[in-house]
């Protein structure tokens, strides 16, 4: 899996770069098809500095996108990739169980 990290209008610490790769390596645990992992970190200088995180995975068929905004990164950080990890859960059952699905029997009584 690969991760690029993209820091918009400022430079990343090299502390918080270490814990966006911990976190969104884990993903992987989740669903195994995925590609490539873009996360875009922002700001916005309103009046209370929201701090947003952009996470875009790309699997096989689909790119999944999540935005996440509060007052610090690791935060908005945290939320998007507990939210990444519904979704690809979501994902993978749908996947799994709709290759499973019980036949109908039918009974007839002579």
């Amino acid at each position: 899996m690969k991760i690029q990290i993209t820091a918009r209008h400022f430079k990343i610490h090299p502390q918080l770069h270490d814990s966006i790769i911990d976190k969104v390596g884990n993903l992987i645990h989740f669903y195994e098809g995925v590609i490539k992992v873009d996360v875009v970190l922002s700001f916005e200088r309103v009046y209370n500095c929201l701090k947003t995180v952009e996470l875009l995975l790309h699997i096989y068929d689909k790119t999944l996108t999540i935005v996440e905004k509060s007052d610090d990164y690791l935060k908005s950080l945290d939320f998007a990739v507990k939210r990444m990890e519904r979704l690809l859960i979501k994902i993978k059952e749908k996947k799994y169980h709709k290759h499973k699905k019980q036949k109908e029997v039918i009974g007839i009584t002579v």
